[in-house]
């Protein structure tokens, strides 16, 4: 997340990678900060998915204090992340038997 990007946590998914497809079952709700206590400052709205690697990532669209942001965002470790700032992942390594 860039200095300039304030943060958006989630009160759903896994604490040690991004939210996959088959584990949205609809809106999440949308934090202010990582305590992820009091009221919800807007919503997440699954939209689609992409690859990345081994994975899948689902994407989402947020509504934050009723404005709709125009970026498509990635849930990783409870954490909003734009997906033009998504570091991406090392290549897979080649197996046995393959020449690099």
């Amino acid at each position: 997340m860039s200095d300039e990007t304030p943060g958006f946590f989630s009160n759903h998914g896994s604490l040690d990678g991004p939210i996959a497809p088959r584990d949205m079952e609809g809106d999440l709700p949308v934090f202010a900060s990582p305590s992820v206590q009091g009221r919800p400052i807007g919503i997440a709205h699954p939209v689609g998915w992409i690859s990345d690697r081994n994975t899948l990532l689902q994407l989402f669209r947020l509504r934050v204090n009723a404005v709709a942001l125009s970026e498509l965002w990635v849930c990783d470790r409870r954490i909003f992340v734009r997906l033009s700032e998504r570091v991406e992942s090392p290549p897979d390594e080649p197996g046995p038997g393959h020449d690099s």
